[in-house]
């Protein structure tokens, strides 16, 4: 009797994952075959008006748009959401609910961890990943002609010589994406453009690494760390930077992935060593691209709010104390770069133009649909336009009810404070604000949650199972590489 009572549950369950299978397939197929007909047509244009490669690319296309008119409402509600997960995690935690509430997450973040096959798989696919895009980048990257190049070309010009290039660094607020640009030139000895350009396929694999070294030092999970370093990969911040040249803003970015590791550690337990590098990266940040800084300092006034509420929900005072300290001593450490600049007369160097609340307005949060569907039209040729990666992370934020972690800690007060931002910023600024948002690293929290999902509703044990959901996280990451495959065509003015 119990047998046969289990036999509708277990037939349906097959039913749905052959179907499951069966969409698989062909969507990793679509996607499959369009990154092999992306790539022959940007490495041989000739390709591009061939009949079937011109079927398959347009059929991939398709499949990507079908979701563009959820865009806008997508991210909007990423944006608020954003803000009301931490709050509502800091009311959660207020509540005093037992310590088996918040283990889910902290599972579902070691699922990809349990198959050996498919962490193998990932970071395969990343050195893959890397390896053609850098490829790609080096062999075409003089015709991709950014906003900024010129730029950087110039201020390069006017570093002739030392005492030339010391003049610029010292009045430049670039000055350290510069000087890595003239060291760059005076080692191997290449022209100006390519010069700039070397620079920007370096930031690559670079900004990958960050990512790797933040998110497995918040969550001890490589699988989920390489996947983050995927994403950032085939991110908006490669394609957004290719397009624009925004460089530095691109290298502080980066940097801000060290920056939360240290800070992750450093509120774990504290050390000299760890408060000077907290000190030192600041200070790096701020002279690498200030917006950056700015966006550290407010994740951080946010990190230092969900401590003090959540001090409040401990049972042991003493326990509560040290968390509170150790933010609070973060927070003045990171801010003592701007007081010293401050105190030098240095002030109207680092604030943006008007102050750096001039681009701010309240009456900008009531029409925020408006501004994004202005902003993702207008700016940057549409290369904000990634619907799958906005609904990815709006599924971490499911993650943040574990605001004892202190990686969803730190990493919502990150998405905190860029969301903050970018709910008050005009249409000119907002693409800059969410440039900043760490979409790859939350994406991978939301893949990791519906796989989560996946194995709680299957089975861990069951290995056909695992064989569909590595076959769809697969189809999902070839998704995204034609995305910034098409960014990259675009810009070299194919129609593809």
């Amino acid at each position: 009797m119990i047998f046969t009572s289990r036999l509708p549950r277990v037939g349906l369950r097959r039913l749905l994952l052959l179907i499951a299978t069966a969409f698989g397939v062909l969507w990793f197929a679509v996607e499959g075959t369009s990154a092999l007909g992306l790539l022959i047509c940007l490495f041989n244009n000739r390709a591009v008006s061939n009949m079937l490669i011109r079927c398959v690319l347009d059929l991939s296309f398709q499949l990507f748009r079908l979701a563009s008119p959820l865009t806008v409402p997508l991210l909007a509600s990423l944006l608020f959401g954003s803000i009301l997960a931490p709050l509502f995690a800091c009311l959660r935690r207020l509540s005093r609910r037992k310590k088996a509430e918040w283990r889910w997450q902290e599972a579902c973040w070691t699922i990809c961890d349990r198959s050996q096959l498919l962490h193998r798989a990932l970071l395969v696919s990343l050195l893959g990943i890397l390896v053609v895009e850098t490829l790609l980048l080096t062999l075409v990257g003089a015709d991709l002609v950014a906003v900024d190049d010129s730029y950087y070309v110039g201020r390069l010009e006017e570093m002739a010589d030392p005492i030339a290039a010391r003049n610029v660094l010292i009045s430049n607020p670039h000055r350290v994406y510069l000087l890595i640009l003239y060291l760059l030139r005076g080692a191997l000895g290449l022209p100006l453009i390519l010069t700039v350009k070397l620079g920007a396929v370096l930031l690559v694999p670079f900004l990958s690494g960050c990512v790797y070294l933040f998110v497995a030092s918040g969550t001890n999970s490589r699988s989920l760390a390489i996947l983050s370093s995927i994403f950032s990969a085939i991110s908006v911040q490669v394609s957004v930077g290719l397009m624009s040249g925004i460089y530095s803003n691109w290298l502080a970015f980066a940097l801000l992935h060290v920056f939360y590791c240290v800070l992750m550690k450093a509120l774990k337990r504290l050390s000299t060593k760890l408060i000077l590098s907290i000190f030192l990266l600041s200070l790096l940040i701020m002279l690498t691209h200030v917006w950056t800084w700015w966006v550290v300092m407010g994740s951080l006034a946010l990190n230092q709010l969900i401590s003090l509420i959540c001090s409040l929900g401990e049972h042991d005072s003493s326990r509560a104390d040290p968390v509170v300290g150790r933010t609070l001593l973060c927070v003045l450490v990171s801010a003592i770069p701007m007081l010293v600049i401050l105190g030098a007369g240095g002030l109207e160097l680092y604030l943006v133009p008007n102050g750096i609340l001039s681009f701010l307005a309240v009456e900008n949060c009531l029409r925020i649909a408006e501004t994004l569907a202005e902003v993702l039209k207008l700016y940057v040729r549409g290369f904000l336009i990634v619907p799958a990666v906005y609904f990815l992370s709006l599924l971490s934020l499911l993650s943040f009810h574990k605001v004892r972690s202190i990686f969803g800690r730190v990493l919502g007060s990150w998405i905190g404070s860029v969301s903050a931002f970018a709910l008050f910023a005009w249409p000119w600024y907002e693409w800059r604000v969410l440039y900043l948002f760490p979409f790859h690293v939350a994406s991978a929290v939301g893949t990791v949650t519906v796989l989560g999902v996946f194995d709680r509703y299957f089975g861990l044990r069951d290995e056909y199972a695992r064989y569909v959901k590595a076959l769809f996280l697969g189809a999902l990451i070839l998704m995204l590489l034609n995305y910034l495959l098409r960014c990259i065509g675009a810009l070299l003015g194919f129609p593809i």
